[in-house]
């Protein structure tokens, strides 16, 4: 049986660093769930190379391509121990599909999500002292700047009238949050994160990646 390790979460950072020890000194095989084409996945997945014993084959993001029938179908003839890796939380019933998996789950703290939930023009304060929390727990602030950012991005996805990328399970959440946005705040706020962004990249940023977010806030 071929032998399966299955790493998701939306902790994004930490998935990625247990992933990275998972294959690390392997000859590793990558195939992606939205760029690789069946053939090119078929014959990976049969195909072994000249350290075969030595080798894995990662799949990157297949549940959200949904290519899980595909997967179940391939997983008997092996040639090598696969890791899935997905960047998100993927559902008890998707997993009850792979018994013979070792499943590892990287979940954000509840907290940070209400933290989101409850951002809005005039709690600056409450905003703040929340996130210095977030910090002082052992929330990286990489992982709150991108949270962030997608959160502004689906606020204005709601607010343009498209769902598009957004879980159904979100969207009445969203629109409630809405309400307390004026017209083009967010547009404002999510052209601030992106030039943020931009001179934090550039190792330009006078201010570190906490003040950045503060300032993002205020």
């Amino acid at each position: 049986m071929t032998e399966l390790t299955i790493i998701h979460g939306d902790d994004i950072l930490l998935s990625k660093k247990y992933l990275e020890k998972t294959i690390d000194k392997k000859s590793t095989l990558i195939l992606s769930g939205k760029t690789n084409s069946e053939q090119e996945i078929n014959s990976t997945f049969y195909s072994k190379g000249l350290f075969s014993d030595n080798q894995c084959i990662l799949l990157e993001g297949f549940i959200n391509a949904k290519k899980i029938n595909l997967l179940q179908k391939l997983l008997p003839g092996a040639s090598s121990p696969v890791v899935l890796w997905e960047p998100s939380v993927i559902s008890e019933n998707v997993l009850k599909g792979f018994p013979q998996a070792k499943i590892i789950i990287f979940k954000l703290k509840r907290q940070l999500f209400n933290w989101l939930d409850n951002l809005r023009p005039g709690g600056y304060q409450t905003s703040v002292d929340i996130f210095n929390k977030l910090l002082m727990q052992g929330e990286v602030p990489e992982v709150i700047w991108k949270l962030l950012v997608d959160r502004l991005r689906m606020l204005i996805l709601i607010e343009s009238g498209s769902l598009s990328g957004i879980p159904p399970w979100q969207v009445d959440r969203l629109r409630r949050q809405l309400k307390y946005f004026k017209p083009n705040k967010l547009t404002k706020l999510y052209l601030k994160s992106i030039e943020s962004e931009f001179i934090l990249k550039s190792g330009k940023a006078v201010f570190s990646l906490p003040l950045q977010i503060e300032f993002l806030l205020s």
